[in-house]
This record gives structure tokens, sequence and C-alpha cells, in this order.
């Protein structure tokens, strides 16, 4: 009919309309009332019950690096029959150290991709014991071996038609990837932080939100406002059924408040979601949240 832009203009304004209703608290006591509807909001609409699947850590080979290891592992999550493939990067020595939850983005390859591996190489040659999953249909985890195909189609969409979604699967894996971090007698547990780029911040920033072990959190080229993502043509893993009209992004990240929340971004991103005018309103929103505890210092966002 040529009128498309009409239906188009109208799911704007109603997202517009929800993201005006989000507006930073005035005190400490008012966000913490917040933060208590958000936190069980996401463990209802992300399936975020306690796992009682033993992760059943096992090591199928390591590769020997100057001054640090990589072994590739694998992990029980949500069930003894899923196991997640992952990348263990550990340095040299009897630690304890800080590790770094590497989460790739919307990349077939997951954790094989090179971008992936050399973070893991960096921070392992740093220090960081380095843990690098492959999200559900990445990676090892495909749909056959030896084939990679994007995640974010349809298959990831299929979990919408049993009440699950993308978002609740890679949350609930990367927290299982933090039991196996903690669980390592190399690591120091006090001092976990997650990073990673495009559909990787994207985990990056669920993640920190939902489990309170994250010590430090940097998403990067991911962080827009929910209401920017309207319309977007964002990835199934970032598209949570009923998410704007519970709450904004900045309130999601807000999660992580006090704690320290670094957001990267690319003045030229080619998706319109994460560029300037979004990620600079949530960052402001985001500024006046840790002004309630005097920590405008451990928040920065970077374009």
């Amino acid at each position: 009919s040529g009128k498309g832009w009409m239906h188009r203009e109208r799911l704007l304004r109603e997202a517009g309309a929800w993201s005006a209703q989000r507006v930073p608290p005035l005190s400490q006591a008012a966000w913490e009332r917040r933060r208590g509807e958000l936190q069980g909001w996401l463990v209802d609409r992300l399936h975020l019950g306690d796992d009682p699947t033993p992760p059943e850590l096992r090591v199928h080979r390591s590769i020997p690096r100057k001054g640090y290891r990589i072994d590739l592992i694998s992990y029980a999550s949500g069930s003894p029959d899923i196991r997640v493939t992952a990348a263990l990067y550990v340095p040299d020595g009897p630690g304890p150290f800080p590790a770094v939850l590497n989460l790739h983005g919307h990349w077939p390859q997951g954790k094989l991709a090179a971008r992936v591996q050399e973070r893991g190489h960096l921070l392992a040659q740093n220090g960081f014991v380095v843990l690098s999953p492959d999200a559900p249909g990445a990676g090892e985890r495909s749909q056959g071996e030896g084939i990679f195909r994007y995640h974010g189609g349809a298959a990831g969409a299929g979990l919408y038609l049993i009440g699950d979604s993308l978002t609740g699967w890679q949350v609930r894996d990367n927290r299982r990837a933090i039991d196996v971090l903690t669980g390592l007698p190399v690591v120091d547990a006090a001092r976990i932080g997650v990073t990673g780029a495009s559909g990787g911040g994207n985990q990056t920033m669920w993640i920190s939100a939902c489990d309170a072990r994250v010590k430090v959190c940097v998403p990067v080229v991911s962080v827009g406002t929910f209401d920017a993502y309207v319309t977007a043509r964002n990835c199934i893993c970032e598209t949570l059924p009923g998410g704007l009209t519970a709450m904004e992004e900045w309130e999601l990240i807000g999660l992580m408040a006090p704690r320290p929340v670094l957001v990267m971004n690319a003045y030229k991103d080619s998706s319109p979601a994460f560029g300037p005018e979004p990620v600079t309103r949530t960052a402001h929103a985001l500024r006046d949240l840790y002004r309630l505890w005097q920590a405008e210092e451990r928040f920065d966002a970077r374009i």
C-alpha cells in the first residue's frame, strides 16, 4: 500500500513515549526500590532460577604459549546434555589472578573469531585468566560440525514459541561461565570483569546486570537506548519481548551501580541504534544515577 512508513512512525512514537517515562531517581532509597522491581522482573522473564546441574568441567586439550596456556574446555549449563564449549586462557604461575569473561559478538565462529582470540591473548599476557565461551548456536555449538551459521535468526527466534528467549539463554550460560571461573583455584573470585563487542557487548550488559559477582563491566559498540532499537532490525539476542515497557537501557546497566562501568561506542556505527545520540542519552542518565553514590569516577562513556 506504500503506507508502511506510517506504521513505522507510530512504533517510534510509542517507543519514545515509553522511554520518556523512565527518569533517574532522586535518592538511593528510590533506586533500591526500583532495583528490586527490575531484578524480580528479570528473574521471571529470563528464567533465572538456580541451575542444579553440576558444571562438570572437562579439559579436552591444552595449547602452551609463552607465559600462559589455552585450555579448550566444555562444561554443562542448564542440563547435563547441554555443554558449553569454551577457551580458557591461564597465565603461568599459581595465581590467584583476576579474571575476564570475554564474550563474542554476532560472529558465526564464536570464540574462534580472530578479534575474540586477540582479547584472550592480550589479557592473558597481562595476567588475567580469560574465559571465552561459545554462545548458543555459534562456534562449536552451531547446527553442524564445522558449519558456522549466524545464531540470531530464525533459530534464535524459535525460542519465543516456548516462552524463552536467546537473551535469557545467553544470560543463563554466562552465569554458568562465572560459576566456572569462581570455581577455579587460579582465579580471584572477587575480581571478575566482563567485556565484549557488538553482540558480546550486549551480553556483557545483561550478565553484569543479572549477576552481582561481576565487578567491572565494559560493553563495547553495543549500548544505545531501548527505544532506539525499535525498527532498527537488531539481532534476536538483543530483543526481549516486553523489555522496553519494563525499563530503559540505562536502568538495566544501572543495576551495576555503583560498581565500575565503562561504555565504549563508535562514532560511525553502522546501526543508528548505537550512535552518539542514543548512547549519550543513556550515559547522562547513568551519570545522574552514579552521583547518588558520589561515585561519578566509576562510570565513563567514550565515543
